[in-house]
């Protein structure tokens, strides 16, 4: 009976139930704390990798410039500026060259975005780092009790893009729709353009110049100097007057012009040249709106004193020329630089043909030359010029040529003459304003050799100078390049 008792006692007493109950749950317990131990090694691991990914994405895209060796300095840095290292992954503790892909893209990359081997092209860089095995301490325990031979190791691994952009400050906001192949901005100075101001249709195709919309402008343009204009005021005002912007813009894409024909582009250059016909033809006299200190353009108005709206080719003077082939009309809108014919005839016409500024190797040095040498004649060129200082030896039968005739206000500034223009990619054919973007080729100086519309062909010709500089000394105008150097991914 004393057995019986204890037996039924013992299968109803619930004394040390609570052990049992711990040892479940301290299962649990080590099962989640391990698990956690492994999610925590594999999440370092990924940190590690991606923060390796994120720095060589980084370094190589600051190369990226546009220059003809900028893929191969983005590579050189990616090998050699940055190294980390990752603490529980499989193989060696330290990450560095031989672990990652670089691929390089025109535009920032989506799934439709083909890769470029072209160094002057390429702007974005996707770094893609190599998986890394990180083994699982409670799946290796787990495959050694259960025999299932699944150990729950994670491979991780990283990828990063970076891109280089520029930020374009104090700029003409115009756009030259370049060349179905595209240009080389630096391989064509000295190379003279063609450029049609006529277009009559919102179709943009190479050889075209318009106002300039940019997809992402940093900075408003409704600024100090056109402040409180809009509209087509505010538009000429950007393109004629004088004066600092505190506009900038990126360098990646503008917008197709809603209207090509909301801005007279011609009235807008011409300016430059004391002519002030169209929409221009309220600014004459206005300080805002000055000539260029040397005007010389082979045209000369019909009666009075300003040529307006009624010009006619000048019987006593000619303009700078584009390229001889232009002339002989073997070549498009491009030329090739060779202006030799052109210069001859042009020394022939405005000084007897003796060339007074033989080391003038450029239309644009000529043209700093003789307002150089203008300003050698004192009282007879007088104004701004008179302090200017040069080369002297001007010819006195051009001298009335070179400063203007009808506005009283004449810029101190021999860079008048030059705008900063975007070329931009138009080969896509039937492009017009339904169109959103149009990639940006490069930023660009150019000088205007002539005035833009006043012959039959409607157009105006220009010389290249060069590409924007990031160091502002280096340009012409007052143009400042910004480089911007972010991740996006």
């Amino acid at each position: 009976m004393m057995i019986r008792a204890r037996l039924s006692t013992f299968r109803h007493t619930e004394d040390g139930s609570i052990l049992a109950l711990f040892a479940v749950l301290m299962a649990v317990f080590f099962g989640i704390l391990a698990l956690s131990f492994d999610f925590g090694r594999t999440a370092a691991t990924q940190s590690e990798m991606q923060s390796f990914a994120d720095n060589v994405a980084l370094a190589a895209a600051g190369e990226l410039d546009g220059s003809a060796d900028a893929i191969n300095r983005a590579t050189l840095a990616a090998q050699t500026l940055v190294t980390d290292t990752q603490t529980f992954g499989t193989g060696p503790s330290g990450l560095g060259f031989d672990d990652l892909t670089l691929t390089f893209y025109t535009t920032r990359p989506d799934a439709f975005t083909a890769a470029t081997n072209a160094p002057r092209a390429a702007r974005f860089v996707t770094v893609d780092v190599a998986p890394r095995a990180v083994s699982a301490i409670f799946g290796a325990a787990f495959s050694a009790l259960s025999g299932t031979g699944i150990d729950g190791a994670k491979h991780v691994s990283a990828r990063a893009t970076a891109g280089h952009e520029r930020q374009v400050c104090d700029i003409t906001p115009l756009m030259i729709c370049a060349p179905a192949a595209g240009i080389d901005v630096d391989a064509s100075v000295g190379t003279a353009l063609t450029l049609d101001v006529s277009v009559s249709t919102g179709n943009l195709v190479p050889g075209v110049i318009a106002m300039l919309q940019p997809v992402n402008e940093v900075a408003p343009v409704i600024d100090a100097l056109c402040g409180g204009l809009d509209g087509l005021g505010l538009d000429l005002c950007q393109i004629a007057a004088e004066g600092p912007r505190a506009s900038c813009y990126d360098d990646t894409s503008a917008a197709a012009p809603d209207n090509l024909l909301d801005l007279e582009v011609d009235s807008a250059l011409n300016v430059r040249f004391d002519i002030f016909g169209g929409a221009a033809t309220g600014l004459v006299n206005n300080p805002l709106y000055p000539s260029a200190p040397n005007i010389l353009n082979g045209f000369e108005p019909s009666s009075g004193q300003c040529i307006a709206d009624n010009p006619q080719a000048s019987a006593t003077v000619m303009g700078l020329p584009g390229d001889d082939c232009h002339t002989s009309g073997v070549c498009s809108f491009v030329g090739n630089g060779e202006w030799s014919a052109g210069r001859a005839a042009y020394i022939n016409a405005n000084y007897g043909g003796t060339d007074p500024h033989p080391d003038a190797t450029s239309r644009y040095d000529f043209y700093l030359a003789e307002i150089e040498a203008s300003a050698q004649g004192g009282s007879a060129t007088g104004g701004v010029l008179g302090g200017l200082g040069g080369l002297g030896g001007v010819v006195a039968d051009i001298t009335d040529s070179i400063l203007p005739s009808c506005t009283n206000q004449i810029s101190a500034d021999p860079a008048r003459r030059v705008i900063v223009t975007a070329f931009v990619d138009c080969s896509g054919g039937g492009i017009n304003a339904s169109v959103d973007t149009l990639p940006i080729i490069d930023y660009a100086e150019v000088f205007l050799l002539s005035p833009a519309g006043l012959d039959a062909t409607g157009s105006v010709q220009v010389e290249i100078l060069g590409g924007l500089s990031s160091d502002p000394q280096n340009n012409v105008t007052n143009a400042r390049v910004r480089p911007v150097v972010r991740l996006y991914e």
